[in-house]
């Protein structure tokens, strides 16, 4: 027996019913956020992946959000003191649509947990510090000396960003001959923690006096870079100091725990360098 023959409208048609027909309205589901953007609308579309143990990814569910929905979450996160951004799990509710026009399945999000996002970065960031503590890698760099006169400062940080303007204009403004050189690195989202740690290896090769990573405020979830096991252990296996300037409200991001010093803004790493040469200073004057 031949079977029927359906247009593409009408079997797109089916599939949309049977979808809602089978998935329960109160659907979550969890996974990581990626390729994240907000429209001029205020409308919020992202995709929610699953990866294996190697990092790679097996599955990728469309997500929308509309404008007025987007707005509520935003808010919701923001007094947990989280902010969406790629590579952050997350938990999320809505109905699973099947979109006819362009043949893909999306979850329409209305809602989401905050502390599923919450309670994941405190979990790793428990276990990251107990494999650093057992590693004996808090305290290691602060046992690297730093030069009398820390004049050769590598900064690593977004290039042209708030935080490099903030270190840059301190330096200049002051009366030594502070040589600063930029290592440019990506400071937030998935890519983050590679681009700090390649950034580390190559300030490293040039033989600073001081090695300073820094970048502005945020949520914890976009600070989650800096709470990184590996970052955490290249900078506190690291030959030279490694100062850290970096915005947080609340939690001290890990790297601050490992690094040779923490100061508590970029501005503020300027100002201790400065410090430091002033301190200098004062004590050869004194001499004489």
């Amino acid at each position: 027996m031949t079977a029927p023959t359906v247009t593409v409208a009408q079997l797109t048609r089916r599939i949309s019913q049977r979808v809602a027909a089978d998935m329960a309205a109160d659907l979550w589901v969890r996974g990581e956020v990626s390729s994240l953007r907000t429209v001029r609308s205020g409308a919020m579309f992202l995709d929610l992946t699953d990866a294996d143990g190697q990092g790679q990814v097996i599955a990728t569910l469309k997500v929308t959000c509309p404008p007025r929905q987007a707005g509520r979450i935003a808010r919701q996160l923001h007094a947990a003191g989280v902010e969406l951004a790629d590579g952050v799990a997350v938990r999320v509710g809505g109905r699973l649509e099947f979109y006819g026009r362009a043949g893909s399945l999306q979850l329409a999000l209305d809602r989401i947990d905050p502390t599923f996002t919450a309670g994941q970065l405190a979990t790793a960031r428990t276990q990251t510090l107990t494999a650093l503590t057992d590693a004996g890698d808090i305290g290691r760099n602060q046992q690297r000396p730093v030069s009398r006169v820390p004049l050769r400062v590598a900064l690593i940080t977004s290039a042209g960003s708030d935080a490099h303007h903030d270190v840059a204009r301190p330096l200049d403004a002051s009366r030594w001959a502070f040589d600063l050189t930029v290592h440019p690195a990506t400071v937030q989202g998935p890519t983050a923690t590679r681009s700090v740690i390649d950034a580390l290896a190559a300030a490293t090769a040039t033989q600073p006096d001081v090695i300073a990573i820094c970048r502005g405020g945020g949520a914890a979830s976009t600070l989650a870079t800096f709470d990184d096991h590996q970052l955490c252990v290249a900078v506190a296996r690291c030959p030279i100091p490694v100062w850290v300037g970096i915005g947080h409200r609340a939690d001290q991001p890990l790297v601050e725990q490992v690094a040779h010093t923490a100061c508590a803004t970029p501005t503020a790493v300027a100002d201790h360098l400065i410090g430091a040469v002033d301190a200098v200073a004062a004590a050869t004057a004194a001499t004489k």
